[in-house]
């Protein structure tokens, strides 16, 4: 089989592995997936398309291009719960594809890395892992690809044509999740006398004006949505839309706050199971930082934006995700200088790392009953997972012959990982995390004509899983009971440290188990009578 036609088949076949495994495994997942979902279900719903809505509120939070992309999803296919996930697949599809394209446009005469890049890519921990996840880093990653490919083509052509690409990729990647797309293209394209193909002919002026010109298109896509739609959502949401999601976030982020270097540690995880994999740094090692251009371009794409989301507060692992790519590409250009060299040994720190999990994955189960503060889903980890992941480290060590099979055993081998892992750990932790029972609950009492409220804050969990057409209430512990006596033929969500017992005849509705709490559905003539229950409400 040709590469042509072999690596994209593989690349086919592992994002359809991996979407099985998630599909067969969890219901959308709370918070976020459930959330994002939600909102799309909303606009979708209300005919709504410029403003973004949560429970019935403009959503100002993030931009509308995922959420368009499941709405236009359901227009053609129907509601369903499996579009939101097989659409982000696509987006990863997608940016194999133009990682593959960019490969080709940084080294025309190397085809092979084309191949290898997207392969290493869609081998990567972090990359397989959000691949059928409900998020915007993905999407964000292919308009970074489309903006990088622009730049690109606008130092090797130095045409207009390639400032239009970058503009389309900014402008869309404004779109995806906001103006951090600046930080992922911005850098590059300011660092161009660094990397410029021709530096002895670099023309400084005619570049920064095709800059500006990318910029104003990017910004010209942005506000052709967001002007509209802060003219319908009001105020408070033009102020969040314009500067706390944008200036306001990277000056003083609002959540998940850790020091300067906590990229660092998780590096090593981010890029399994290529972190571990020897061959990749004897060929990064060779790969000299004023050497060719094309290494220039990409340690001026990586390197600049890694050090930009260390400084800012808000830190997530998924951010990185949309630089993925360009380690891919780096990878890709200096194994291909390793193609001919392969010892058994190189194999062996993957393996080894493999088995180490597959230990823990029948060690912790079993100390479930003596470690209290463990989720009480892992005793129910089946040991066939960590039976599973020890074949995938033994299937790595099997001799391929040359690096460029190795390199697609150990890609094959990290999907498999993912959906092991999916599948295994999933069916333990998935009753925990499935809110449809709960959903289907709200939209029955919602269709009786029943008013339903919810304890603590929303995120919007049940909209899409029960297809609800109407905002729940949202209330403080201390305006339960005051809600409760003005609906008294309504319900009320609310989460209990422990599984609450039924006061005689008196009992939830409905109860389960949820995360570490539990979750439950009380009729508001219950809570009427049994006050006290409200203060046992977390």
């Amino acid at each position: 089989m040709s590469r042509r036609i072999g690596y994209p088949t593989l690349w086919f076949m592992a994002g359809g592995a991996l979407l099985t495994a998630m599909l067969s495994t969890f219901t959308l997942l709370p918070v976020d997936e459930t959330r994002y979902a939600g909102v799309a279900w909303e606009m979708f719903h209300r005919g709504e398309f410029l403003v973004p809505l949560n429970n019935g509120v403009p959503y100002a939070q993030k931009p509308p291009m995922l959420f368009w992309l499941l709405h236009v999803g359901w227009l053609v296919l129907g509601p369903s719960d499996w579009w939101p996930r097989l659409a982000t697949g696509l987006c990863s599809l997608l940016s194999l594809f133009l990682t593959m394209n960019l490969a080709r446009r940084l080294w025309p005469q190397r085809e092979t890395i084309a191949y290898l890049a997207p392969t290493i890519l869609l081998g990567s921990l972090l990359w397989s892992l959000w691949t059928p996840l409900v998020m915007f880093d993905v999407l964000l990653a292919a308009c970074v690809l489309v903006a990088v490919t622009g730049i690109v083509t606008a130092g090797c052509d130095r045409t207009p044509s390639g400032w239009l690409l970058a503009g389309l990729g900014i402008g869309f990647g404004v779109l995806a999740k906001g103006p951090v797309v600046l930080l992922h293209t911005l850098p590059l394209a300011l660092l161009a006398p660094y990397w410029y193909p021709q530096r002895d002919h670099f023309g400084w002026r005619s570049w920064y004006t095709g800059l500006l010109g990318a910029l104003a298109i990017g910004a010209a896509i942005a506000l052709a949505w967001a002007v509209p739609a802060a003219l319908q959502g009001g105020s408070s949401y033009t102020q969040t839309i314009f500067w706390k999601q944008s200036a306001g976030r990277l000056v003083d982020s609002f959540a998940h706050r850790h020091p300067f270097y906590w990229y660092l540690p998780w590096l090593p995880l981010v890029l399994f199971p290529w972190s571990l994999w020897p061959p990749v740094w004897r060929a990064l090692a060779r790969l000299r930082c004023g050497g060719k251009w094309q290494t220039r371009l990409l340690l001026a794409w990586l390197i600049p934006t890694f050090l930009g989301f260390s400084l800012i507060s808000g830190k997530q692992a998924h951010y990185l995700v949309p630089l993925l790519p360009g380690f891919a590409l780096l990878a890709g250009r200096g194994l291909v200088g390793e193609l001919s060299s392969l010892g058994w040994r190189d194999q062996w720190p993957v393996s080894a790392a493999l088995l180490i999990v597959a230990g823990i994955l029948l060690w912790v189960p079993a100390q479930s009953t003596t470690y209290h503060d463990l989720p009480a889903w892992v005793a129910a980890v089946s040991p066939y997972t960590a039976l599973l992941t020890a074949v995938c480290a033994l299937i790595n060590l099997l001799p391929m012959g040359s690096l460029e099979k190795q390199i697609r055993l150990l890609a094959i081998t990290a999907i498999a990982l993912v959906s092991v892992l999916l599948l295994g750990i999933g069916r333990a932790a998935a009753p925990y995390y499935d809110l449809s029972g709960a959903a289907r609950f709200i939209a029955t009492a919602q269709i009786s004509g029943a008013p339903v409220a919810h304890v603590g804050k929303y995120h919007d969990r049940f909209q899409f899983l029960g297809r609800l057409t109407r905002p729940l209430s949202v209330l403080s512990s201390n305006r339960v009971l005051a809600w409760t006596q003005t609906h008294p033929n309504g319900f009320v969500v609310a989460y209990f440290e422990q599984r609450p017992t039924a006061i005689g005849a008196m009992a939830p509705h409905y109860v389960q188990r949820y995360r570490r709490e539990w979750l439950t559905i009380w009729p508001a003539a219950t809570l009427i009578k049994h006050a006290e229950l409200i203060a046992e409400m977390d």
